[in-house]
């Protein structure tokens, strides 16, 4: 998914605990930016501007979290589900028995044991499996369940060997999934040196506040000093957001 689609939609779609955690981090950092760089309520503002900006940034990340653990799920869904069609079950009992298995795996209370619960309920009110399936892909918005969602309803529409069809299919999905994995593994630890960089100016004003407060003072006194703050935090957000689009390789 894009950040083009915007923070809030991100944040909407978050749990209430993540919610609540990208809120957190907005107000703890938002607030340690106004007494790194201003020393005090005189940077309310600018805490304020830096706390919004860094809960869209970790609704970013939660989300990004979310939909990578959504398709792990999504890999041991249509895993089991070959599995049993290739047992001799239907394709309906398939996704049933596969969202079982996961059920077994992942918990109940799983995201993607949630959305086959959905899918079941959608085949006791007697709905059609593409119909159900269908909502599934809407409901996820993932290009995989899209793929596979229509290799399902083109071979259940045109007829052919249905086990073949999607047993090939299935592979070529785990293999993508697969590969976003690598590709997430490789850049996890570019994130973390970006991060540690964009919070190591923070961490050497605090240390000289801390440790050779007469040093920087003239920094938290007078225009001229807030000013240059300002400036310093507005090149350091900058550089976060620099940094952040260099790492940004969207998996999922």
């Amino acid at each position: 998914m894009a950040r083009k689609e915007g923070g809030l939609r991100y944040f909407r779609e978050l749990e209430t605990g993540e919610r609540l955690t990208a809120v957190l981090k907005g107000v703890l950092l938002g607030g340690g930016a106004a007494w790194v760089y201003y020393g005090g309520w005189i940077g309310a503002l600018p805490g304020i501007l830096v706390g919004i900006y860094v809960c869209i940034g970790e609704a970013h990340r939660q989300y990004d979290t979310h939909r990578q653990k959504l398709l792990e799920q999504f890999k041991e869904l249509i895993t089991s589900m070959q599995g049993l069609m290739k047992a001799g079950y239907s394709m309906e009992n398939s996704v049933v028995g596969a969202g079982q298995e996961i059920a077994a795996i992942y918990g109940e209370k799983t995201a993607m044991v949630r959305e086959t619960e959905k899918v079941k309920r959608d085949l006791e009110l007697n709905k059609t499996l593409d119909t159900a399936l269908y909502n599934l892909a809407e409901r996820l918005r993932m290009s995989e369940v899209t793929d596979f969602v229509e290799v399902i309803t083109t071979v259940r529409r045109t007829g052919g060997n249905a086990v073949r069809i999607i047993g090939e299919t299935i592979d070529k999905i785990i293999d993508e999934i697969e590969l976003k994995e690598e590709i997430s593994v490789t850049v996890a630890a570019k994130r973390m040196e970006q991060e540690i960089m964009t919070y190591m100016p923070a961490a050497i004003v605090t240390f000289l506040r801390l440790t050779n407060s007469d040093f920087v003072a003239p920094l938290y006194a007078g225009v001229a000093g807030h000013i240059f703050m300002t400036m310093a935090l507005m090149i350091n957000v900058a550089a976060d957001v620099m940094g952040k689009r260099i790492v940004d390789i969207r998996t999922a």
